[in-house]
């Protein structure tokens, strides 16, 4: 039955988009072609460019750059390295790495880690199949 309905299915398709092909109106005519004119010199300019070149202009030079704007000031060198420890907070917020390792920090990285392991606890995934099932 499904087969039947497909095959129902793609006829009409096909019919409707030949009876929409075959009634439609005719695609406007394309405008002619535009004739390209190129400026033609006379020989007298022709003869008066090759006896008498003009130098070239020569270009203003590079104006100089603005100054940069007001609160900014690019960095004098580039910033070290930071070495990554463990429990030790890194805060980059203010543009420059400050390292702590108070005892607030420790807390919340304490219960940051607490929440993560309740919300993790009974997540499980499944050993990979060690043959590959039989293709159907």
């Amino acid at each position: 039955m499904q087969r039947r309905t497909w095959l129902w299915l793609l006829a009409t398709a096909l019919t409707a988009g030949a009876v929409y092909l075959a009634t439609r109106p005719a695609p406007p005519a394309a405008a002619p072609p535009r004739a390209r004119v190129r400026p033609t010199q006379s020989s007298a300019g022709e003869a008066a460019l090759k006896s008498n070149p003009q130098p070239r202009p020569e270009l203003p030079s590079t104006p100089p750059s603005p100054p940069p704007a007001a609160g900014f000031s690019p960095p004098a060198q580039a910033l070290p390295p930071v070495a990554i420890q463990d429990h030790v907070t890194l805060d980059f917020s203010s543009g420059i790495v400050r390292q702590s390792d108070t005892a607030a920090d420790q807390a919340a990285l304490d219960a940051a880690l607490k929440e993560m392991d309740e919300a993790t606890k009974n997540v499980t995934f499944p050993a990979a199949p060690a043959t590959p099932p039989p293709p159907p």
